[in-house]
């Protein structure tokens, strides 16, 4: 008798979904498994019906918001530069976090390594400029919200003039970019950028220290200006410090602005967000995508560029669930790849309400940690043979100890051929 149920629960197991059809054809095989608490990884194939394309092959982490399993977003020691997606697992490792399944992020600089849009992380902003995003943030419960953001920082003094105190305010309009020759803004820098800030500009630089306060949306940090001087190329950012840099060919008004500061001045640096500050105050780590809107309050969206391409997305259901979902492309029989336009069509098929394009390409990769395996591995198969060095990742890490105690029973293979 045993053997008979466990003979049908297999079946249900393996059963395939011909029956199934989606934008990306009808289904050959799909599994899914739980990963953790909350959380499930599915693999499909598909057979398309269009010609030229055939075989789809796409991967999905959904997550259902808890507190046991958490997103957050990881770069890795620094903002400058690039790293793999096991790099960053292996950096998450390092500093006491276990990593269970991630997907490449933001769109970033092949010269730089330096990240397109907003980063933020355990709170605090990692990389800013003046534009809006379409942004997906993480709130401390686990719950998601993808919402258009701006962020404005701003560092407010003031200054004796006689008798009257002048009171000064300028705008940080980026933290922890590049600063090319023609940058005109004032770049704020942190330890998170690199040991420098990486330029070869004629600028004026102020060294802040004595921080008090978190650099994060909705919060007010203060310092003291401990040096001031100008400079050709790079300086060093200091412990601890940050370290504001304007070029001396730039921006004239902001160059006296900033240059009324002495040593021993008082800053407050204060950030807000353009919309839904309430949120963006509250969460943990999120990114501003230069990636298009795919699905808007449950409508797909247009104006997509063509071309098929491996891709990689994040989206919300209706529900609240969070889709971090993969597709390759470029592989002749294994994947072919999507276009924006098919891409939306599917996470809105998927449930999603609202979801946006992250980088794609060479740079979609996901891995995760299959259940009963010690080691992570690659999920899919990246369409240049081998992984790419991104920016940044949105992994789901496990805020659990390991009870030591069974919790789940699984079959291999799982795959049916």
């Amino acid at each position: 008798m045993k053997k008979k149920i466990l003979t049908v629960l297999l079946c249900m197991t393996f059963v395939t979904q011909s029956a199934y059809a989606s934008v990306l054809g009808s289904v050959i095989t799909s599994w899914t498994h739980k990963i953790a608490n909350g959380t499930e990884f599915s693999k499909n194939e598909f057979m398309s019906d269009q010609s030229g394309v055939g075989k789809q092959t796409e991967y999905i982490a959904e997550y259902t918001p808890n507190t046991s399993v958490m997103p957050t977003v990881v770069t890795g020691e620094t903002i400058w530069g690039t790293r793999t997606i096991k790099q960053a697992e292996q950096y998450m490792k390092n500093n006491g976090m276990t990593p269970l399944i991630g997907i490449n992020a933001s769109f970033f600089s092949f010269k730089t390594g330096v990240p397109m849009g907003h980063v933020i992380s355990n709170g605090k902003i990692l990389s800013k400029d003046t534009q809006i995003y379409q942004s997906i943030g993480f709130l401390p419960d686990g719950r998601a919200f993808i919402s258009p953001l701006a962020i404005q920082t701003s560092m407010h003094f003031s200054k004796m003039n006689g008798e009257s105190t002048q009171e000064y305010s300028v705008d940080i309009a980026h933290i922890n970019k590049y600063n090319q020759t023609v940058t005109d803004v004032i770049n704020l820098y942190t330890n998170d950028f690199d040991s420098n800030n990486h330029t070869d500009s004629a600028s004026l630089n102020i060294i802040l220290g004595d921080i008090d306060g978190n650099l994060g949306i909705g919060d007010t940090l203060t310092a003291v200006v401990e040096d001031k001087f100008s400079y050709t190329g790079s300086i060093k950012i200091p412990e601890g410090k940050f370290v504001l840099t304007l070029n001396e060919a730039g921006n004239s008004d902001l160059y006296e602005k900033l240059n009324v500061l002495e040593i021993g001045d008082r800053v407050e640096i204060s950030s807000t967000a353009s919309e839904d500050s309430d949120k963006w105050s509250a969460a943990l780590s999120g990114l501003g995508s230069e990636g298009a809107v795919l699905v808007k309050n449950g409508e797909v969206q247009s104006g997509f560029e063509k071309g098929a391409a491996p891709r990689t997305a994040v989206g919300i259901t209706e529900s609240g669930n969070v889709l971090f979902y993969v597709i390759d492309g470029r592989q002749t029989g294994y994947s072919y790849g999507v276009q924006l336009k098919s891409l939306a069509t599917r996470m809105k098929e998927l449930g999603c309400v609202d979801a946006i394009n992250l980088d794609g390409g060479g740079s979609t990769a996901i891995s995760g940690i299959y259940p009963g395996s010690d080691e992570s591995a690659v999920l899919n198969s990246p369409s240049e043979g081998k992984l790419r060095s991104c920016t940044n990742y949105i992994f789901l890490q496990n805020m659990q100890s390991s009870t030591g105690v069974l919790s789940e029973m699984y079959l291999y293979p799982f795959e049916q051929y």
